[in-house]
């Protein structure tokens, strides 16, 4: 499981930026902002703590586009599961 938790994370990673650049434009319209959004909610999230990564993007979007769609869920689901790899490639260790 270690061996593959790099090639998970920048997977997961990429996929979580996609979709919050498909979220972000599905309520902006921008393509601009969409990929400003993108990399800075996910690369904020990612760096900061877990409570924001899994918090960031939900919110961003409640409060721009007024409720919250499959790119949410899809988004904390992610992160979610990095986090459980995460800690079970920790106790490996």
């Amino acid at each position: 499981m270690k061996g593959l938790f790099p090639l998970f994370s920048v997977a997961s990673n990429t996929v979580l930026i996609i979709l919050t650049g498909m979220g972000i434009f599905a309520f902006s319209r921008s393509y601009l902002w969409a990929i400003i959004g993108a990399f800075v909610l996910t690369g904020s999230s990612m760096s900061a703590n877990p409570i924001v990564a899994l918090i960031a993007y939900p919110l961003v979007e409640w409060f721009f586009y007024g409720k919250l769609t499959m790119y949410s869920a899809i988004i904390v689901c992610i992160t979610l599961l990095q986090m459980i790899i995460c800690i079970f490639t920790a106790k490996e260790e």
